[in-house]
């Protein structure tokens, strides 16, 4: 589909998305004997105007940013540039919020730190 230029350009990126110079350094850039009990969350949004076509979903580049591109139309409205950008935001969080999770759930197991043991038969048969 091609636009006419003005279309808007929207770019999103997280702190947990590894590759590119804009971002903090993943967790595993942290000295092991580091203990913090804290997360930063960061989100970095750009959108400026391009001549690129609009695009029907998200997009993941190399460097792990999601993008869209909208109508002029769209870029103009507040409620339809929202949906947009909402739009964008669900496929950007759910694939921080995997990577993350995943590298928290090593760290731990690396230490032995929230291990989930299984419960015994006995013990759950009394709990019903």
């Amino acid at each position: 589909m091609s636009t006419c230029a003005g279309d808007l350009k929207i770019f999103q990126t997280l702190d947990t998305l590894s590759g590119s110079e804009l971002l903090r350094e993943p967790h595993n850039a942290l000295p092991s004997e580091v203990s913090m009990s804290n997360y930063e969350i960061q989100i970095h949004i750009q959108i400026r105007p391009t001549d690129d076509d609009v695009t029907e979903e998200a997009q993941q580049d190399d460097a792990g940013r999601f993008r869209t591109v909208v109508s002029r139309a769209t870029g103009q409205s507040i409620d339809a540039c929202e949906q947009a950008l909402l739009g964008l935001n669900y496929p950007a969080l759910r694939n921080a919020l995997s990577r993350h999770l995943s590298e928290v759930s090593r760290q731990e197991a690396s230490h032995g730190v929230g291990v989930v043991k299984k419960t015994p038969s006995s013990t759950q048969s009394m709990a019903k």
